[in-house]
């Protein structure tokens, strides 16, 4: 049979083939399923639908009623014909957008007529708002310097720290004016003396962040109990649940023992929602020293740095400080006893480390090059998971900081290099470990500390302590 030899022959011949003939079309697939697709060359297999007339190298699987004039469209536009539109999205779906080139993909809507980049009355009613907001800001902003600098001349005299002295607030305000230097901040003065003048000369660690909140009046005397173990939990701001399980656990105790007081310290955070939660959180429990560095292991130094510069400014008066990391289980009724029995002075305690040497191996998390400390040892130290301080060495020990360049390591900063250049002593006891004790409340019963424990075991030691059947 020969094949048919003009268009009508074609279509005779096709329509026949149809109805049962013999397939005559040239260079259709074997799967074409469909009405008669004419004057369609190298149409694929799977194309299914109406007639597109006049469309050549159409995608498989365009599905729909026929886009006239349409070239190189995306193989997935649905809706109706869109007349005269060249290269548009493959997502927009809507009614006919007559003259429009460059849509972006998701707009959704009626027909906007000889509208080319979005040059809309919404949009200019929208770049007006965000004029306006950005004057509004620019004048607030230009506002509080100017009250923030009238109040710094006024108000604030150098310390014996150097620093900007942030005293107790006037009322608690919101977050956000919280986070700004207002006038609602009451400055503390503090006359320097001959001693601090000294110091001020030779700072070359200024540690000059504000305090975000600052809990002034937490060692205020509370039932004519003087604060006798001031308890500073250094967390990351995102850590809400390890704060919960703290307040809830060994941190209740200050609830029947007013000499123990609690806050939770950290650095500020980019995360708007943990800001915001940490925020409600100062609100609720009045617990949260936040200073304005930025909250990082890097910057751990800087942390401890903080909690000394604010125990300094508000709590002086404490008999001790106790530092602890956020995954420690502390027995605070044991640690009183060893407190009391042993009455210690100018004094570090906690695990005591010798003979430690700094770190080569550039694959070491703990890795530090020579540029940052050159000595083969490290000064003995105690460990940061978890040390106290005795009130009389909170001030000589932030001053320490303040005239000693910052050493990454935390605890070796503080309580190596620092504390000896101030001639303090280490203190020994076997009850502080750095290391994770069996989950049980008979591991506890005769010790401080315990490191490494979830918010879960931590709960589970706590109510094996309270187990006053408990049989170890």
């Amino acid at each position: 049979m020969t094949s048919p030899q003009t268009d009508d022959q074609y279509i005779y011949v096709n329509k026949k083939a149809l109805s049962g003939g013999q397939p005559l079309s040239i260079r259709m697939t074997s799967n074409m399923i469909g009405k008669c697709r004419k004057h369609r060359i190298r149409m694929t297999s799977n194309m299914i639908g109406k007639c597109r007339k006049h469309r050549i190298r159409m995608t498989s699987n365009m599905i729909g009623k026929c886009r006239k004039h349409r070239i190189r469209m995306t193989s997935n536009m649905i809706g109706k014909c869109r007349k005269h539109r060249i290269r548009m999205t493959s997502n927009m779906i809507g009614k006919c957008r007559k003259h429009r080139i460059r849509m972006t993909s998701n707009m959704i809507g009626k027909c906007r007529k000889h509208r080319d980049e979005m040059s809309t009355n919404t949009r200019i009613t929208v770049l007006w708002n965000i004029f306006i907001i950005s004057c509004l800001t620019l004048v607030i902003s230009i506002f509080y310097t100017i009250t923030w600098s009238s109040n710094w001349e006024k108000q604030v005299s150098i310390s014996g720290d150097g620093y900007q002295m942030y005293g107790p607030m006037k009322k608690r305000n919101t977050s956000i004016n919280r986070l700004l230097p207002t006038s609602d901040y009451k400055m503390e003065v503090i006359t320097p003396t001959s001693q601090d003048n000294k110091i001020i000369s030779k700072i070359i660690n200024p540690h000059n962040f504000r305090f975000i909140f600052a809990e002034a009046k937490i060692c205020d005397n509370t039932n004519n109990t003087e604060v006798y173990l001031m308890v500073v939990v250094c967390c990351a701001p995102g850590n809400y649940e390890q704060r919960k399980t703290i307040r809830e656990t060994w941190g209740s105790v200050v609830h029947s023992d007013h000499s123990v007081r609690l806050v939770f310290l950290m650095g500020r955070t980019l995360d708007v929602k943990f800001s915001e939660q940490i925020s409600k959180e100062s609100h609720k429990y009045r617990d949260i020293v936040q200073e304005d560095f930025l909250d990082s292991y890097k910057n751990l130094s800087i942390k401890s740095t903080a909690m000394l510069k604010w125990a300094y400014n508000y709590c002086q008066k404490a008999k001790y400080l106790l530092k602890a990391d956020d995954d420690m289980f502390i027995n605070i009724p044991y640690l009183l006893g060893v407190l009391r029995t042993k009455k210690i002075k100018n004094s570090v305690i906690g695990r005591k480390i010798v003979g430690a040497r700094p770190i080569q191996n550039k694959a070491s998390k703990w890795y530090t090059p020579k540029s940052m400390y050159n000595g083969a040892v490290y000064p003995p130290y105690c460990s940061g998971t978890s040390y106290v301080i005795s009130g009389d060495l909170i001030g000589p020990l932030f001053h320490a900081t303040l005239t000693t360049k910052i050493f990454w390591l935390e605890d070796i900063y503080i309580t190596g290099i620092c504390r000896r250049k101030i001639k303090a002593n280490i203190v020994h006891d076997w009850g502080f470990t750095y290391s994770k004790r069996r989950v049980h409340g008979c591991s506890y019963k005769s010790a401080i500390t315990g490191h490494q424990n979830t918010p879960k075991e931590i709960r589970k030691i706590w109510t094996d302590l309270q187990n006053k059947s408990l049989r170890c």
